[in-house]
């Protein structure tokens, strides 16, 4: 994985930060995290309960105010705006924000859409959002 290397790298060197969206099938996303070593010393969001460490997305609030160079906002849980907005807040200068989602985005859940009473299933925010990742 040296183009991970190359790109913590580049971000310090300039300060920026970034969202890299892996999509595939769950286990696939997790395991390149843990071949990248990006799992460690990180936060994941995820309400999936398999891995010990994951932080549900109710509690998200409790890592206001908190910094780290890697979030991990596990998009098999849903997509729940307010929570993947703390965890871009989360990430401190040179860090990453790894967005794990199906291939097809239309099989997430849209909680926002749910939020604003969408009787429909047109998953217009998630069309939204992945047209400008």
């Amino acid at each position: 994985m040296d183009w991970y290397q190359t790109l913590l790298g580049y971000l310090n060197q300039s300060n920026q930060r970034i969202i890299v969206n892996l999509q595939g099938r769950r286990a696939w996303c997790l395991s390149r995290l843990v071949e990248m070593q990006a799992m460690q010393d990180s936060i994941l969001l995820s309400n999936e309960g398999d891995i010990v460490s994951s932080i549900p997305f109710s509690k998200a609030e409790m890592l206001l105010g908190q910094e780290t160079g890697t979030v991990v906002y596990d998009g098999f849980s849903g997509i729940n705006i307010d929570v993947l907005c703390m965890a871009v807040g989360l990430i401190r200068a040179g860090g990453v924000l790894f967005f794990i989602t199906p291939e097809n985005f239309e099989q997430m859940e849209d909680v926002y859409g749910r939020w604003q009473g969408r009787v429909n299933r047109q998953p217009y925010f998630l069309r939204y959002l992945f047209q400008h990742l």
